[in-house]
């Protein structure tokens, strides 16, 4: 090889190890993403739910309805947080008004989404949301501490026709032996919010189921 070929070639190394270089630098100085898009924070965000509501004692009874929840006003909250309004309405049928029946609080901090269900503050989700993340969601009120679990990540769902690009799905509880059953859980869709709720607490006893089972799942949203 010739001393102008050996240069040429020396320099195109240069390059190519320069443009790498460049390239990781310019990856490592992207803000890291916490994927605050699972849960909303904005005025005038709705989400409506069909939800499915058992009790069992000897006997099984089945309340139906249909739930939407929208984000309202934004306000300063005793931390000195911005917080939000979420009004929550029922009704037992589409051709029925929607009916105003609960007032709760939702915040978002850069480490956590929090609910205020029934003045009970809850610890949602934490950021950056991650699979296997674990957190106690009662950190804040005097329940018993409950670990939730990432249990996926940013996978694809599809839920009432409705189809998410990227679904977290949070365990809050799975406990069984061979009487008892408890088990919740919650999926968060990016860009949209909570898309599914279930809860379960049953007991077997005498050949007999009981408990109560509750589903919340979605069917629409927008702003």
């Amino acid at each position: 090889m010739t001393a102008l070929a050996k240069y040429g070639t020396g320099l195109l190394v240069c390059g190519l190890l320069a443009a790498a270089c460049f390239s990781c630098k310019k990856r490592s100085g992207e803000a890291p993403d916490f994927y605050y898009r699972y849960f909303p924070a904005q005025t005038g965000y709705w989400i409506t739910y069909t939800v499915d509501s058992m009790h069992h004692d000897n006997g099984s009874d089945t309340v139906h309805f249909e739930l939407r929840e929208e984000t309202g006003p934004s306000f300063i909250d005793n931390e000195g947080r911005i917080a939000y309004q979420l009004f929550r309405y029922k009704r037992t049928h589409n051709s029925e008004a929607w009916n105003l029946t609960d007032v709760w609080t939702i915040t978002r901090t850069r480490s956590r989404a929090e609910r205020w269900e029934e003045n009970v503050r809850l610890v949602k989700l934490t950021f950056p949301v991650k699979q296997f993340a674990r957190w106690n969601g009662n950190l804040y009120n005097e329940l018993d501490e409950e670990e939730y679990v990432v249990q996926t990540a940013h996978e694809a769902h599809t839920l009432n026709a409705l189809e998410f690009d990227s679904v977290v799905h949070v365990v809050q509880k799975d406990f069984q032996n061979v009487i008892d059953t408890i088990y919740k859980e919650e999926r968060y869709a990016s860009g949209v919010g909570l898309i599914f709720r279930q809860y379960r607490e049953l007991s077997w006893g005498g050949g007999t189921i009981f408990g109560v089972e509750f589903y919340q799942t979605i069917t629409g949203y927008g702003h």
